[in-house]
């Protein structure tokens, strides 16, 4: 499942690679990165235990894990980032503190690009994708809705810095 959704993600939004410094500090300041010397980055182990993820993937392409959490998988897809600016940034711990309430603000927004569809209440989460482009925002909540005539569809709901969702739904068809 995590090779489909990595690919399901290069092909709709092919991010960039550049890297200079000033590039890779515009980005990281995006993310809500404080340039503290003294702070230090979480590490591997500290992000796969917070998420209770149990695979990790460096690829090319970027960072890829399996989190449980509810007794369901979330995969999680940082795309065109290296192993080092995943875990340099700061956001992991409140992401996983705050994500009921933000899977709940997604809901919300769906349900209101869909009020007649009985199935988005009962939609699951099934990825956060972070993407180097900026394409999802910050980050992004996915949920697979399955198949459609088109392909498999996505949706998804974007989140600024500031974690305020946006109020336009993306979809994704693969």
């Amino acid at each position: 499942m995590v090779t489909k959704n990595r690919t399901k993600t290069k092909l709709v939004c092919k991010g960039f690679i550049d890297e200079s410094p000033e590039t890779q500090n515009a980005l990281l300041d995006k993310m809500g990165r404080k340039r503290n010397k003294e702070r230090t980055q979480m590490t591997k182990e500290q992000l796969l235990s917070l998420w209770n993820a149990d695979t990790w993937e460096v690829m090319s392409c970027g960072v890829y894990f399996t989190a449980h959490r509810a007794d369901k998988e979330l995969h999680i897809n940082c795309n065109d980032y290296t192993e080092a600016e995943i875990l340099a940034m700061p956001f992991w711990e409140r992401l996983a503190q705050e994500l009921d309430e933000l899977d709940r603000q997604a809901h919300e927004i769906l349900q209101k690009e869909f009020p007649d569809d009985e199935d988005i209440p009962g939609l699951a989460l099934t990825d956060i994708t972070i993407d180097k482009s900026g394409c999802y925002g910050t980050f992004s909540l996915c949920y697979d809705t399955g198949d459609s005539p088109a392909g498999e569809l996505y949706l998804n709901v974007s989140f600024d810095e500031q974690f305020v969702p946006s109020p336009k739904v993306g979809y994704d068809t693969f």
